[in-house]
């Protein structure tokens, strides 16, 4: 049968819980300073389905929930802080509000929102590709998790290389490895 989400504040003094919950409030609003939480953030993404073309666009902070979005769900551990073989991603916003994820903080109309964490930039065992997808109908890019079904998109280049985090209620906890991280993930 299916395990519930199990919510864990291991290594973060505040922020997510990795289940939607709370590991408690943030000085200064931020869960992401480096005294706060100095290992990992878990990369979400939410869809906008009342903006003007459709938008989806990606977030690692828990306090970041817009009023009209659908949750889409947890889909990376993306490193708080730069390490050797790694790279920053950025979320990066256009003036009508669409957004997408890149490791350049600026490609043609978008401008830098936000810095959401380190990817590799090589896959490990355990890794999956960050997959970036565009759809011309909608004029909407999104950072697809491991193998999922996209339709409509069409597939571009990784940004990057991370664990993934699947948070659902069918979740079974899964031992990973790296020569600089070492954690257990549903």
């Amino acid at each position: 049968g299916c395990l519930p989400c199990r919510p864990g504040c291991a290594g973060v003094a505040c922020g997510d819980d990795g289940c939607g919950g709370s590991c408690g409030s943030c000085p200064q609003g931020d869960p992401f300073l480096a005294q706060h939480n100095t290992k990992l953030r878990i990369m979400s993404r939410w869809w906008l389905p009342t903006s003007p073309t459709s938008d989806h666009f990606s977030t690692t902070n828990p306090n970041e929930k817009p009023a009209d979005g659908l949750y889409d769900g947890q889909l990376f551990y993306l490193l708080a802080n730069g390490a050797n073989g790694t790279h920053p991603v950025y979320r990066l916003r256009s003036d009508t509000g669409s957004h997408m994820d890149s490791t350049q903080q600026a490609d043609g109309p978008y401008q830098l929102e936000a810095t959401l964490g380190y990817a590799y930039n090589n896959p490990s065992p355990g890794m999956c590709p960050m997959t970036r997808w565009y759809s011309p109908y909608h004029d909407d890019y999104l950072t697809a998790l491991c193998g999922e079904d996209v339709s409509g998109y069409q597939e571009e280049d990784p940004v990057g290389y991370a664990y993934f985090r699947h948070g659902g209620s069918c979740e079974v906890p899964v031992e990973l490895g790296n020569s600089e991280i070492s954690l257990i993930a549903n």
